[in-house]
């Protein structure tokens, strides 16, 4: 059960952390740690990291470094947005993560460049319209917020690939999501869901719905095609749908902490499946056999 309890933290943290990882691309650009310290050296610099420094605004001298691309500004004392970050026009990379904002400016679509934004753990109750303007916006990194909404606009961020607003205060999302053709991964989990019915978003490859209160699963989740990630554990589920077993490119499926007492009868048509977890559930002894009898190749556990 120790090896069990490592894997799901893994899990957990692998699948919900993706977009992060795409933070950490090598930077090839020299990284300053002070505004002062970029301009003394390379006014032509393009990364700049204040992190953990203190601080409640940004030295107004940040504008003459007119071709930063990356920002990091995580862990500081910000309770309202610098003016300054809005003269950052080739900013590509944003992060304000762990402070202290209440909202987001309509003027971030002012940031034409931008593609990767983490806002992740602050006090934000609202993702406003101006989303919808953000064309080149790729990594959208909102989780442990105070969201209680997403505007439909939402779905016009064309480019969007990874949307993150678990650990929030939601219970819809607006169908425009729908729109997002390049989106890939979509992290809902530790909200307030009791239902999923957001029309396919076929580009999908991961999808964490855990720690809700679902109590079934649209049989529409046999749309999402391409998905290979589904984590569905710590709901009210009593059943999945046969449609489950449509998802011919599935390679792992988390349904524990669940009510369910017995998977669709064809779930060997699940064939690309390599790891189940189906822990805290109510299958009987022999229905986890047929379980096991028909994902040979498939780690259970139960």
């Amino acid at each position: 059960m120790k090896s069990l309890r490592y894997l799901l933290a893994f899990v957990s943290v692998s699948v919900s952390t993706y977009a992060v990882s795409q933070f950490a691309n090598p930077i090839k650009e020299p990284v300053y740690y002070s505004v002062q310290d970029a301009l003394g050296k390379d006014t032509e610099a393009k990364v700049l990291n204040l992190r953990q420094q203190g601080i409640f605004s940004i030295d107004k001298d940040i504008t003459n470094l007119e071709n930063l691309t990356f920002l990091n500004l995580m862990k500081n004392n910000f309770e309202f947005w610098d003016p300054s970050i809005f003269e950052m026009q080739n900013l590509e990379i944003l992060n304000l993560s762990e402070n202290a904002l209440t909202y987001i400016p309509a003027n971030i679509a002012s940031l034409k460049k931008l593609e990767k934004l983490d806002l992740a753990m602050n006090q934000i109750k609202q993702l406003p319209p101006a989303f919808g303007n953000m064309e080149n916006l790729k990594y959208l990194h909102m989780s442990s917020n105070y969201l209680t909404s997403i505007f439909p606009q939402i779905g016009e961020c064309s480019n969007l690939e990874v949307l993150e607003v678990q650990n929030n205060h939601l219970s819809s999302l607006p169908f425009s999501l729908s729109n997002l053709r390049n989106l890939k991964t979509l992290n809902i989990g530790s909200n307030q869901f009791k239902e999923f019915n957001l029309p396919p978003v076929k580009s999908l490859t991961g999808l964490n719905l855990e720690n809700n209160q679902l109590r079934q699963l649209s049989g529409s989740i046999g749309k999402y095609k391409k998905l290979e990630t589904l984590i569905l554990s710590n709901n009210e589920l009593e059943n999945v749908p046969e449609e489950l077993c449509k998802l011919k490119k599935l390679k792992m499926l988390i349904i524990s902490g669940n009510k369910l007492v017995s998977l669709p009868e064809d779930i060997c048509n699940l064939k690309e499946l390599r790891t189940l977890i189906a822990v805290d559930n109510h299958f009987s002894e022999s229905e986890k056999e047929r379980i096991k009898a028909e994902l040979p190749d498939c780690k259970i556990y139960f």
